[in-house]
């Protein structure tokens, strides 16, 4: 099969890749949805309005059973940016549940040019992310994917990147 059938995106709406993947995939039109913990929490502060557009709030603040529970309502795993507690968090919860899952961690880089400017990264590397991606929703028969990523406090500039 070589048609893409995504047809929906869910995330914890933390800020960064989170908080992009929902915002873009809305504007793509694509349904929305996944866990926020109690409180609606994200690193900016609660997020209350996050409902309006399709989330819901979790039973307990503890992000790692958002996590946990947004990989489950997926079919697949995206996860932008470097390595971190939460993202590598996020890899195992697919792991154990036999969620296909990729990494697209090249949208940070320490060389000098692209360390404040990661949107320069991100424009050479985007025709090879898209190809990547659309093999990988395609392959998988993915529906629903769980797109996640460092928080904005992790990577600054990776909101804008992932958007993009």
């Amino acid at each position: 099969m070589n048609k893409l059938l995504l047809k929906k995106c869910v995330t914890g709406f933390q800020t960064g890749a989170d908080r992009a993947a929902t915002l873009t995939a809305m504007a793509l039109g694509y349904e929305v949805g996944g866990f926020m913990p109690l409180g609606w929490l994200a690193e900016d502060g609660p997020q209350p309005w996050a409902e309006e557009l399709g989330l819901w709030q979790w039973h307990t603040a503890n992000y790692i059973d958002r996590t946990v529970a947004n990989v489950a309502m997926s079919d697949a795993v995206i996860i932008f940016g470097k390595r971190s507690a939460g993202s590598n968090r996020t890899e195992e919860s697919a792991r154990r549940q036999g969620r296909p899952c990729l990494w697209l961690p090249d949208i940070h880089s320490t060389h000098p040019e692209t360390l404040t400017q990661p949107l320069k990264l991100l424009a050479v590397n985007q025709k090879r992310y898209m190809k990547q991606l659309r093999e990988f929703l395609v392959d998988f028969e993915v529906k629903t994917l769980d797109i996640a990523g460092n928080r904005e406090s992790v990577l600054p500039g990776v909101q804008a990147a992932v958007s993009e």
